[in-house]
């Protein structure tokens, strides 16, 4: 018999965690549901984990594929859904009891829940409350209010309706590593009328630094990455004629982030001459390079937006020498 619900976890080097995160799923109140188990070609124990939970749930449905990302794997578990709904659960984090039970009520298009963010100790901090049980409809405003109060940009606080997923043959979008969920989440509301959103704070996200599910911002690809999402959440915007004070600021996550990642390969002495340049050179080969550079630079100096805007890896790396020599004289090498 077909499922109401379809969970997919992408698992992948989760071995110390998978336990946890299974257990919180298979002990919902809510019961109607296939838990859809994605190893993402993990080399750890996990694979013959997920096949030890089949055998004792027939609720568990396992694929083993080679590993691809968390997009890849989510994708996969998509292909073989059988549920109305689908929620999306990471391997290293857990839910709470009535998870399920309350995402599920109402008639929405999208349900959306609060969650917490957890460290390695087991320390929760509130981060996502959404508004107190409220349905609202989709229109130009509240899109921008949802998106600047940070409801649209994970897909495991909502369930989606899978007819939905299916009508726009909607799939992560595996070009990119960054905000992979932001994408699947903003394409998803354009075919949505309605949105719930619960006060209960169901989801528990755990950070671990650099976790099973992260990327470190030290690679170089983090720059096309970064620049992807932004030139994506920019045509999202001029196409749904969304207004965000969040993305319009120059201090939005993927500039603010991209313009880290700039200074530190300029003065991290640790570098080599390579990697330093190849770095640059990756960032310099960003699609659509002036258009994002100009969101990126808005409020820079008129000297470091023409340095950029050159699009020169030696003259970035003069530069980089000079404020390497300033910071020596300083005592320092950041």
């Amino acid at each position: 018999m077909k499922p109401t619900i379809s969970v997919i976890v992408p698992v992948y080097k989760a071995e110390p965690y998978l336990d946890r995160c299974v257990k919180s799923i298979l002990t919902q109140t809510y019961t109607d549901f296939e838990l859809i188990l994605v190893d993402d070609g993990s080399p750890d124990h996990c694979p013959a984990m997920c096949d030890a939970y089949a055998e004792k749930d027939t609720r568990v449905r396992v694929i083993h594929k080679e590993n691809g990302g968390v997009s890849t794997a989510r994708n996969a578990g998509l292909e073989v859904a059988q549920g109305d709904f689908v929620a999306f659960v990471d391997s290293d984090d857990y839910v709470e009891k009535t998870y399920l039970q309350i995402l599920l009520l109402g008639d929405s298009d999208l349900s959306i829940c609060g969650c917490y963010y957890c460290d390695k100790n087991g320390t929760r901090t509130e981060v996502a409350r959404q508004e107190v049980g409220r349905t609202e409809t989709v229109n130009r405003e509240n899109l921008g209010k949802w998106f600047d109060h940070g409801s649209l940009y994970s897909v495991w606080t909502g369930m989606f309706r899978r007819e939905i997923i299916e009508k726009i043959a909607l799939r992560f979008d595996c070009n990119t590593f960054r905000g992979e969920d932001t994408i699947f989440m903003l394409t998803y509301i354009e075919q949505c009328q309605t949105v719930t959103f619960h006060s209960e704070i169901l989801y528990n996200y755990v950070r671990y630094g650099e976790g099973t599910l992260t990327t470190t911002a030290k690679n170089p690809l983090n720059f096309k990455a970064l620049a992807y999402l932004d030139c994506y959440l920019s045509d999202w915007f001029l196409r749904n004629g969304v207004q965000s004070a969040l993305f319009s600021s120059p201090h939005f996550w993927t500039r603010h982030e991209t313009k880290l990642q700039l200074i530190a390969t300029m003065t991290d002495c640790s570098l080599t001459f390579s990697e330093r340049y190849r770095a640059f050179n990756v960032f310099f080969s960003i699609p659509r390079f002036n258009e994002y550079v100009k969101r990126l630079l808005s409020h820079e100096s008129r000297k470091l937006r023409t340095l950029i805007q050159s699009r020169s890896c030696m003259l970035l790396m003069a530069y980089s020498i000079y404020l390497r020599k300033k910071q020596n004289k300083k005592g320092c090498c950041l």
